[in-house]
């Protein structure tokens, strides 16, 4: 039975296994993981020699919810330089593509795709579209070897919407890749959400943008990708060719709507319209660095890294290595008619709606055993979902496989929307397994037995990496087990009859 002492131990393992997570995250992002930057700095490298960037660095388009979009095509148009060109707004049904432009002898037309509903996805499709036509002014003879798709996504950021592009990006959502639905990040444009953090960072210092003074106009999602691109330029250590005086800085008032002119001096904080007075729109979010002092975080970070970074550099790339090689060979080796049949079978089972009917069903109709098991699984999987919900673990568990890659990887993956084979399935499975071992002893044979296969089917569908399989069904097993096992310690009821 469960008893307030139990329930204490559980709340001390639930707060241990969060200060491990985050320590785990911060050392692998710290020193495992090195983001891969080769591409983007070929295409920002061709903008940064052929091409003049923006007058103006923007914090904020403005841009409400219940606003037109039109007017945020106008404002980007303007941070873009493309106000010469006449530029309408047009829906298409469909949920791919998200956008296309059409020149029709001069008249430009954005085709929207009506089932994009956030507003910060609409800007992120709109940049990327309005950005082809900067990108067409270019030199053909400059884009030479180069995909014209990525040197549009380079030039949002290059041409100072950085931060637009990285609010727009949410961790997951469904996308089709040559007619076939998947589980990926979302994105609309053809490099990684890392990528462009990557190049926000470069674009901050080589026009002396003070990073304090952007910091609070990113969402959580766009602030991870940022520090991403903020570690992986310090790892490198490469002297960035910086501007006298650089870009300016500016954002649109949400009252008013005015353009306002910022000064590098300023602080975030500082900032208000000087014609309402109203204060910018930021995103408030907490930060350790409130807690603990930069001058604390700062030499202890660089004594680790002079002492662990070639030996983690060696570690990432073979992990790295090993992991595209498992994913290849189970990918395109292990590829059959029956496994087919299994993987699709997987993936349309809603497992943890399922799992906690049962658990709720078993709690009210069940014996005692009963009873506490379905508490102990509802527990485990409430912890399992509470640490799989992390970002500062979203490297790990929402690393996203190519498009190219999940395009060529079969029928498969045309699952049903709301049904797909997601990390998060691997770890629920693991922590239903986990559990029910532990209190029915016979189906932990079951459990062994089923554990490949579970572990198997997310790379076999090209949905995600063995890497991250492994990490999944490490968390789901770890949360059953320390559920299962605190319930197996918790003090047992002595009848009153057998008191002396």
């Amino acid at each position: 039975m469960f008893t307030i002492k139990t329930a204490k131990k559980w709340i001390i393992v639930l707060l241990a296994a969060y200060v491990g997570v985050f320590a785990l995250s911060w050392i692998y992002n710290k020193f495992l993981y090195r983001l891969d930057t080769t591409r983007a700095d070929k295409y920002y490298d061709v903008l940064a020699r052929n091409a003049k960037p923006s007058e103006n660095f923007i914090l904020d388009l403005g841009i409400k919810d219940n606003d037109d979009p039109v007017m945020a095509l106008g404002r980007i148009k303007t941070a873009l330089g493309l106000d010469k060109y006449s530029v309408c707004l047009n829906y298409h049904g469909l949920d791919t593509p998200p956008a296309y432009i059409e020149n029709n002898n001069g008249i430009l037309t954005i085709y929207l795709s009506a089932k994009i509903k956030k507003k910060s996805e609409q800007l992120n499709v709109l940049t990327h579209e309005l950005c082809h036509v900067y990108v067409w002014d270019i030199d053909k003879t400059l884009k030479e070897g180069c995909d014209e798709e990525k040197i549009v996504d380079t030039s949002g950021v290059f041409l100072g919407l950085g931060i637009p592009i990285l609010n727009g990006f949410t961790d997951e959502f469904y996308v089709s890749a040559s007619g076939q639905q998947r589980f990926e990040k979302k994105g609309f444009g053809y490099l990684t959400p890392g990528e462009f953090g990557y190049m926000l960072a470069r674009y901050m210092s080589s026009e002396n943008i003070p990073e304090e003074l952007i910091t609070p106009f990113l969402t959580s999602t766009g602030h991870n990708y940022f520090n991403e691109g903020v570690d992986c330029l310090k790892r490198k250590k490469e002297i960035i060719e910086t501007a006298e005086e650089g870009t300016g800085i500016a954002y649109w008032c949400r009252n008013c709507g005015d353009l306002v002119n910022v000064t590098r001096s300023e602080k975030s904080d500082d900032l208000k319209c000087p014609r309402c007075s109203a204060r910018p729109f930021a995103h408030k979010r907490f930060d350790i660095k409130t807690l603990i002092p930069e001058s604390f975080i700062e030499p202890f970070g660089s004594f680790l890294n002079k002492k662990c970074g070639s030996i983690s550099l060696v570690i990432s790339d073979n992990i790295s290595r090993g992991d595209n090689t498992v994913f290849e060979f189970i990918r395109m080796k292990l590829r059959n008619p029956a496994c087919d049949r299994m993987v699709e079978a997987l993936s349309k089972i809603q497992l943890r709606s399922a799992v906690i009917l049962l658990a709720v069903i078993a709690f009210f109709l069940g014996n005692t055993r009963l009873k506490n098991t379905a508490l102990i699984l509802i527990f485990a999987l409430t912890v399992t979902s509470l640490v799989y919900s992390l970002e500062a673990l979203g490297a790990i568990f929402r690393k996203p496989v190519p498009l190219q890659i999940a395009g060529t990887a079969g029928s498969i993956i045309n699952f049903d929307t709301g049904r797909k084979l997601t990390p998060e399935f691997v770890a629920t499975l693991f922590c239903l397994g986990t559990v029910l071992s532990a209190r029915y002893p016979l189906l932990r044979y079951i459990s062994f037995a089923a554990a490949p296969l579970v572990i198997l089917a997310g790379p076999y569908a090209a949905a995600f990496y063995p890497s991250t399989a492994a990490a999944a069904a490490l968390l789901g097993a770890i949360s059953g087990y320390l559920a299962a096992r605190t319930a197996d310690n918790s003090p047992k009821r002595v009848s009153p009859r057998k008191r002396r």
